[in-house]
């Protein structure tokens, strides 16, 4: 079978069903974000 066409997008952040039972540095960093800066626009676009 021929492999899937590469994505221009980065790949999707983890889902975080149980991110209320995380702490906010743990929420942070699964989705790579900076506490200080908050989402970049392309985080944001997703």
């Amino acid at each position: 079978l021929p492999s899937a066409p590469a994505s221009s997008h980065p790949p999707a952040p983890p889902a975080m069903e149980d991110a209320y039972a995380k702490s906010v540095a743990e929420v942070l960093q699964a989705f790579g974000v900076d506490r200080t800066k908050g989402l970049s626009d392309s985080q944001v676009r997703g």
